[in-house]
């Protein structure tokens, strides 16, 4: 019988998305040889595991856990690697591991903002690989990311601003929005900042929306 661990005060950012607290060392019981990279941990987690929501305790085997990314630091990200797609897309179900070197950096760059809004960042990321299994190119400064292969939306963390600046391939009157307010930027993209997780569903529908190279 497989070794079976509680791990508490765990908070859900989204569903099937926690935030946990995991030194280091203690991954060191996790199968996997992912990268090191950043204060932030991010461990997938494999069915079958159990969220206690009143008690904030998440319960899995040992070997239903494999380690993406070991951070610096006890803060921990823990990914189910099949979840709904009602609860994150209207896709099939996505296999979380895809989360390439480019979107781990990103991960590492929204530490730099508000908490409520780094989980929108974490959440929006999450959403779209959903939709799309590229990743994320760091572009020189740190902050400023380019999806690929297909540079259809790139994104910039703005810590000063407090908020998360989006450029989308596509005129404005593409996307309909109602929350958002996208304008003109330099051909042929668009731009639109989020600054709360309120906003992430619609700046996702329209990330969705932008014009692609295959279509």
């Amino acid at each position: 019988m497989a070794l079976e661990l509680s791990i508490p005060g765990v908070t859900e950012i989204a569903p099937g998305v926690w935030e946990a607290s995991i030194g280091p060392r203690d991954l060191r019981a996790f199968s996997g040889s992912g990268g090191s990279m950043g204060q932030v941990s991010v461990l997938l987690l494999q069915e079958p595991f159990a969220f206690a929501r009143e008690d904030h305790i998440l319960r899995f085997p040992l070997d239903a856990a494999r380690v993406l990314n070991v951070g610096t630091t006890a803060k921990a990200i823990v990914i189910a690697a099949l979840q709904e797609a009602e609860n994150i897309s209207d896709s099939p179900l996505l296999d979380k591991g895809s989360l390439g070197q480019g979107d781990l950096q990103f991960l590492k760059a929204i530490e730099e903002l508000p908490l409520d809004l780094e989980h929108a960042g974490l959440r929006l990321l999450l959403k779209v690989r959903a939709q799309f299994p590229g990743d994320l190119r760091s572009l020189p400064g740190g902050r400023r990311f380019q999806e690929t292969p297909d540079n259809f939306w790139f994104l910039t963390v703005q810590p000063r601003d407090r908020s998360l600046a989006i450029n989308v391939r596509g005129l404005p009157d593409r996307f309909p929005v109602n929350r958002l307010k996208i304008v003109k930027d330099r051909r042929p993209y668009s731009r639109f900042k989020v600054t709360s997780d309120a906003e992430v569903d619609e700046a996702v529908a329209v990330i969705v929306s932008a014009v692609r190279r295959n279509g």
